[in-house]
């Protein structure tokens, strides 16, 4: 032990909690699960990094650029917590198992920077769940995110996290502190500001101004909890309308065309038998809609992702914050916080990775023409991106749910569908016609005085037809008195010529007409 940690805990020896050498944080434990934690995360962003700059689309998505500097800023936090207590001061009062080689400057430095990466990863979230908000219940397109969302978010991130981190920095608060084994934001020792007869060694400020101080940065990571929150509700309750007017959708089309097809039977063959997919708008909405839920859910899932990892990462600090107002909580409590801020507070790179890379795998699955293993199409993502086919790249445009094209879309299969009922009904209409007249050129209902004046068939035959509304070309003389009529040249006659037309009058025939 150092003999300042040493000196240290006798001066306080009637105390305990942070000032026992029992105390979690001061272990090697507490270290291990930092460092580890801290590491992988740091790899997980420089892989999805590496993945975003191979791939096919690079920068050109919104959602890639967004998980560039969520990636970005975790690097900046993560990396300054794996190194744990190495950049504190030799002779630090607190009793870490670990190593420490620095100075206050060193440790200053490392505090600065995760700060600044918290605060930017932290807004990089709201970002993120913000693009999904948009695309979801608003319809904008990536060209509005791109304009008019990233300039500001990122720039607001930036400030803010450059902000609280500088201001720390100004008062010099920037130091090793007991509550976790890297160096953060509070006064040097944490109780001086408690107790008159400790003196500070740096962060000589008074209590109201690092309470304001830890109020502020304690907000913006409750304000852009409580935004992921909010966001998460608008996003599922979005998903849920959508579902709701597609099915109602789906069954109005159904209905239609369920109506439409009692209309004829032929128009019922057509619709089952000979294209059902496309001749009947149903179908072809339905189909349509299928996949825009599929995809729909794909998507939601992914977000929903995202934010149970912000989530993960955060809410133990969030509890630990609470609790620390209430002492009656019990040791247990403690116990499970104490273990669970090392494990996840850094793992934010770590919970990012395994979801951008599940979104892929999961869409280039689903895409493949062949059948294709989880871990064939893991290793094509991560060492082949630029094989990934572009369409499969996760960007919600390939699912935008846009309203007015649905509408339009709908409209068009409406129109296409009454404007084949309307040819049907008039090919009925005309065949109807056509038997009525049939019906009323018969035998039965001649009048054998019309026939009294004909002497010659081809042409007194042809002008009793024409009495009756039928052109004279359907008679051609020609035509009506050949013995090889076919069925194409007669189609048109009545029933009583077409009975006759099998071959020439003979003259008895002829004179029973007269």
């Amino acid at each position: 032990m150092r003999e300042s940690s040493k000196n240290w805990l006798e001066n306080n020896a009637n105390n305990t909690g942070q000032h026992s050498q029992d105390y979690f944080y001061y272990s090697e434990e507490a270290a291990v699960m930092t460092i580890t934690s801290g590491s992988l995360s740091t790899m997980s962003s420089l892989l999805i990094i590496l993945i975003i700059l191979r791939s096919r689309t690079k920068l050109t998505s919104s959602y890639h650029r967004i998980m560039l500097f969520m990636s970005i800023s975790d690097i900046f936090a993560s990396v300054p917590i794996t190194l744990a207590t190495l950049p504190m001061p030799s002779d630090v009062l607190y009793p870490f198992a670990t190593l420490a080689m620095g100075n206050m400057k060193t440790c200053s430095a490392q505090a600065f920077f995760i700060i600044l990466g918290q605060v930017c990863a932290v807004l990089s979230n709201v970002i993120l769940n913000l693009y999904y908000l948009l695309k979801f219940r608003y319809n904008k397109s990536d060209d509005f995110i791109k304009k008019k969302l990233e300039p500001v978010g990122y720039t607001l991130s930036v400030i803010i996290g450059l902000t609280s981190a500088a201001v720390a920095l100004a008062f010099n608060m920037l130091n090793p502190t007991p509550y976790v084994p890297f160096c953060f934001a509070g006064s040097y020792p944490f109780d001086c500001l408690m107790d008159d007869e400790v003196e500070c060694i740096a962060g000589r400020v008074s209590q109201k101004e690092e309470t304001i101080f830890k109020i502020i940065y304690l907000s913006i990571i409750g304000c852009a909890f409580f935004a992921v929150l909010i966001s998460m509700v608008l996003v599922i309750l979005s998903v849920f309308k959508t579902r709701r007017d597609s099915r109602k959708r789906k069954e109005e089309m159904q209905r239609k065309g369920r109506n439409a097809g009692t209309a004829s039977s032929e128009r019922q063959y057509y619709d089952d038998v000979i294209t059902p997919e496309t001749s009947n708008p149903a179908n072809a909405l339905e189909l349509g809609e299928d996949r825009n839920l599929e995809n729909t859910n794909s998507v939601m899932k992914v977000a929903l992702m995202y934010i149970m990892a912000f989530f993960l990462t955060w809410i133990w600090s969030i509890i630990a914050v609470a609790a620390g107002s209430f002492s009656n909580w019990g040791n247990i409590l403690w116990i499970v916080l104490d273990r669970a801020k090392p494990i996840f507070n850094p793992a934010q790179g770590l919970f990012n990775l395994f979801i951008f890379v599940y979104n892929k795998v999961h869409i280039l699955r689903k895409g493949s023409t062949e059948a294709m293993s989880f871990c064939e199409a893991l290793k094509i993502v991560i060492t082949k991106p630029k094989e990934v086919p572009e369409f499969l790249i996760p960007s919600l445009d390939m699912v935008d749910l846009d309203i007015r094209t649905k509408r339009q879309e709908r409209k068009d299969l409406e129109r296409s569908h009454e404007m084949i009922e309307r040819d049907m009904a008039e090919d009925q209409r005309i065949n109807d016609e056509m038997i009525e007249q049939d019906q009323d050129l018969s035998f039965p209902n001649s009048s054998s005085s019309e026939f009294i004046s004909i002497d010659t068939p081809s042409i007194q035959m042809s002008a009793a037809v024409s009495s009756y509304g039928f052109e004279e070309r359907a008679l051609d003389k020609d035509v009506f008195l050949s013995e090889d009529l076919s069925i194409e040249s007669s189609k048109h006659m009545p029933y009583y010529l077409q009975k006759n037309s099998s071959s020439s009058l003979s003259e008895s025939e002829y004179s029973s007409l007269k």
